[in-house]
Parts: C-alpha cells; sequence; structure tokens
C-alpha cells in the first residue's frame, strides 16, 4: 500500500514537471492570432449604434450578416481583421464607427478521438490542448487499450502526417516531446 502511493505521489510530481514543461514551450509569441471559421458565435457591437450590434454565427460558407452590410466574409479573418472590415464598411453609413467583434463561442476548431477511450467523439479546441490533456479529456484509456500506440494524424498542405505518442514512456518522465500541441483537424487514434 506504501509502495502504491509513493507511486502515485511520484507520478503527480512527473505529470506537473510535465505540464510545466510544456507551458514553458508555449509562449504567447508561439500561439497564433485566433482565425474565425464556420459554426464560429460572434458578437459585433457598434459603440452608440445599438441597432447595428448583432450577433452572428458564422455560417458553413463563412459568411455573417450584418445590418446595413449584408453579408460579410468571417471566415478566414481575426477578429481584428473582421473589425476592420465592418468598420470600413459602416464608414459609409456613420461617422467614425468604433466596432469591436468578440468571439463568444469557438466551434471551428476540434480535434477528432476514435478508439479504445471511454468518451471517443468530437471535441472543440478552445485554447492550446496536449495529448495529455486531450486524453484526460476523454476518461484515459480502457482496459484493451494500447498506450504505447497511440497516434495523431495530420494534414497539413495536402500531406498526411502521423505522430506517434507513448503514453508509458511519458509517463515514466521520457520522450516529453511528444506530448504535442494538437492542431484544428487532428484525429486522435487510440488502439
Amino acid at each position: 500500500m506504501k509502495q502504491v502511493l509513493i507511486a502515485l505521489v511520484l507520478l503527480g510530481n512527473l505529470c506537473a514537471t510535465a505540464e510545466a514543461a510544456q507551458t514553458q514551450q508555449i509562449q504567447p509569441a508561439q500561439v497564433p492570432d485566433f482565425v474565425i471559421g464556420p459554426s464560429d458565435v460572434l458578437t459585433v457591437y457598434v459603440w452608440r449604434e445599438s441597432e447595428l450590434s448583432t450577433s452572428a454565427t458564422v455560417r458553413p460558407d463563412g459568411k455573417i450578416s450584418v445590418p446595413l452590410l449584408n453579408d460579410v466574409q468571417a471566415a478566414g479573418l481575426t477578429p481584428k481583421e473582421l473589425t476592420a472590415e465592418i468598420t470600413a464598411g459602416f464608414q459609409k453609413f456613420v461617422t467614425e464607427p468604433a466596432v469591436t467583434v468578440i468571439v463568444l463561442e469557438i466551434h471551428s476548431s476540434h480535434v477528432h478521438v476514435i478508439g479504445s477511450v471511454p468518451r471517443p467523439g468530437y471535441y472543440d479546441l478552445v485554447s492550446p490542448l496536449t495529448v495529455v490533456q486531450l486524453l484526460a479529456r476523454v476518461g484515459g484509456f480502457t482496459e484493451v487499450a494500447k498506450p504505447r500506440e497511440v497516434a495523431i494524424v495530420r494534414t497539413e498542405a495536402g500531406k498526411v502526417r502521423r505522430f506517434r505518442f507513448d503514453f508509458e514512456t511519458f509517463a515514466s518522465g521520457e520522450n516529453f516531446q511528444q506530448n504535442i500541441t494538437l492542431h484544428s483537424g487532428d484525429v486522435i487514434v487510440i488502439p
């Protein structure tokens, strides 16, 4: 019993160390600006012009409807870029429009988890997320899982890449760099 408690304490310390190492790798300069995508929920606020303010969900075509401007392309832009676009459009109708675009909900950035986990499925990425953090969200591994053979499948620029993740080596304090930050569209396969 004493050995089990010691092992749990050591594993807890190891996870805290791994988390600290990952936190050091993700610095504000490395995190790119959020890019709006389909299904994201936005609020467009126009100061002193409440009838022009609106909330909108980005449609599959990437556009939102804005009073006076009709359809405005939102997907593919950062909130700052969309603010500039809407401000320019309102300048035809309002003297010195003060526009703010607020992202209320992020639904365009997600990963898929399949295989031997308690809760496989589709998970929104609302902030940077590592493989270990995602495994915690899905409830860890089932009894039949092969934690040494986890694969992350990513498509970038039309090319499919495969990353290997060996949970057992990670948990033993080795090979922390395999705990990569996930990208939207990644598929995590747990055999």
